[in-house]
């Protein structure tokens, strides 16, 4: 389920710093993934669901690298 960003923002910024990798393994539509960004983190977003990966792809956009599918 789809976690409110503010949560997500508390969660993240207590438990890394600017720079940091934020990883989560059911990313969803990427919300942990956009609240990592917005506070200065690099992320790794992974899902098996392609669905989910355009909606990610969609929404983190110009923030993305690169994209691994396999």
């Amino acid at each position: 389920t789809q976690k409110p960003e503010g949560i997500l923002r508390r969660i993240v910024s207590a438990s890394s710093r600017p720079g940091d990798w934020v990883l989560d393994f059911f990313a969803g539509s990427g919300t942990t993934a956009a609240v990592a960004a917005s506070l200065g983190r690099r992320f790794i977003a992974v899902d098996r669901n392609p669905e989910a990966i355009e909606i990610m792809r969609q929404r983190l956009g110009p923030q993305l690298s690169s994209v691994l599918s396999v």
